[in-house]
């Protein structure tokens, strides 16, 4: 049974996700045993573990029990909330206390709420509803507010507030990593010949092909600006990256989306690839990769040019 506590898994057929914090066997076991019909819940009876496995769960709501030996969850939860994957998840104290004292305790270590003990599960279930449906809403704002409204791809914005993140110094977050500028070559005659709704339509359709290549969960593309775009592989090599660009090339041949007056006949990209390894700064990887980009455009489109840092 101690094993079963140390990191409980549910699998209920619908719901967000619920990471409950709790030393006490039988209440660890009772809050599983209520809620995993309503959430996804992963119950861990170890807190000086908890903040390893929340990061890895990356839940929608956590439970702390208050009282808990060698990491309290008043503390626990200041170290989640210092935490910058997991600062802005709400979290839910369950205490056996309910003196203003350990109230105030609570809300200045950062919970939306608390539970007290004895639980009242019908109260628990609605209390958790609210906060669970009020982050989902919040996240749902947060990912439009980064988007890109025409091509549904990551805008400018969302890019500044990455290179903010990763650019504060030399980063080695990954072995190796590749960052693509594509530009669509002859633009403005696209526009000029079939007209600016046209236009926005070819963003979408290089955007759509893009974020087809971009699949694993740390990759990303985001509109630069105009008709440019930026790729972030990370943990990919200059190998790797010619594969990538030869996909995104052959890709768009196939839709045969035409773009008269040009060499092609049909809509093509240029590309500048930058690779390096770590430590690497992404700042000067884009402004390498613009200066590929113009080298691929001089040497006459439709073809990518890449360097290793």
């Amino acid at each position: 049974m101690t094993s079963f506590l140390k990191h409980v898994l549910s699998t209920p057929k619908t719901g967000a996700k619920v990471f409950i914090v709790d030393d006490d066997i039988i209440t660890l076991e009772m809050l599983i045993h209520n809620l995993q019909n309503d959430y996804h819940v992963i119950g861990c009876s170890e807190p000086t573990e908890a903040l390893r496995k929340i990061k890895e769960a990356m839940p929608d709501l956590i439970m702390l029990d208050m009282e808990m030996p060698g990491l309290n969850g008043v503390e626990l939860c200041r170290q989640i909330k210092a935490t910058e994957q997991l600062e802005d998840l709400p979290i839910v104290f369950l205490t056996g206390h309910d003196d203003q004292e350990t109230q105030l305790k609570c809300w200045e270590a950062g919970c939306v709420d608390f539970v007290p003990k004895p639980i009242v599960f019908a109260t628990l279930k609605y209390r958790l509803q609210t906060h669970i449906k009020l982050k989902l809403v919040t996240d749902k704002l947060s990912t439009l507010a980064m988007l890109d409204g025409l091509t549904n791809v990551y805008n400018r914005r969302y890019l500044e507030n990455y290179l903010t993140k990763h650019n504060t110094q030399a980063t080695r977050d990954y072995q190796v990593f590749t960052l693509m500028m594509l530009d669509i070559d002859y633009f403005k005659r696209y526009n000029d010949n079939y007209g600016h709704q046209q236009g926005d339509e070819c963003l979408r359709e290089v955007a759509q092909i893009l974020s087809k290549t971009a699949t694993r969960s740390t990759d990303f593309v985001a509109r630069y600006g105009g008709e440019e775009f930026i790729l972030m592989l990370p943990a990919t090599d200059q190998k790797g990256a010619k594969l990538v660009a030869m996909n995104i090339h052959q890709s768009l041949a196939k839709r045969k989306l035409e773009n008269k007056d040009t060499e092609a006949g049909r809509v093509t990209l240029s590309i500048g690839c930058v690779s390096a390894s770590a430590p690497y700064a992404i700042t000067p990887m884009i402004e390498e990769a613009d200066k590929l980009l113009y080298e691929a455009k001089q040497s006459g489109r439709n073809q990518t040019c890449f360097k290793t840092l």
